[in-house]
């Protein structure tokens, strides 16, 4: 735990590192991968994702800036989105979760707003207080 109370990401078992998630991503091997998408034209591919055999949606990356490296990482379950990992500050280290509940609803987010690998702020909405 940090001194603030929360647990750094990676040791709740988190990952931060992007290149880590585009691996994950690429060792997919139910469903069918997109053709990767270039919005741009610079020849990098701005929008990947890949499907299950019933064409939903498992996961999807998108190059925010246009760099050349992944930011935004979007998981699915049954079609629907769950959750969202995020590089915000494009280190390559994801810095914000938001997880989403019926595809929807932010149910939590977290961030590590000073960018060490530890969570300093959570919000949960939907609870009483």
């Amino acid at each position: 735990m940090t001194s603030l109370g929360f647990q750094s990401a990676a040791a709740e078992g988190r990952e931060v590192d992007v290149k880590k998630l585009v691996d994950s991503f690429n060792a997919i091997e139910e469903g069918t991968p997109s053709e990767p998408y270039d919005s741009n034209g610079d020849g990098k591919a701005d929008l990947r994702e890949k499907q299950d055999e019933d064409g939903n949606k498992i996961m999807e990356m998108i190059d925010f800036n246009h760099d050349g490296v992944m930011d935004d990482f979007y998981y699915f379950t049954d079609g629907i989105i769950t959750l969202r990992k995020i590089d915000s500050n494009f280190d390559q280290k994801i810095d914000v979760w938001v997880y989403i509940k019926e595809g929807k609803y932010i149910e939590k987010y977290e961030r590590d707003m000073d960018y060490d690998g530890n969570v300093d702020q959570v919000k949960v909405f939907g609870e009483e207080g």
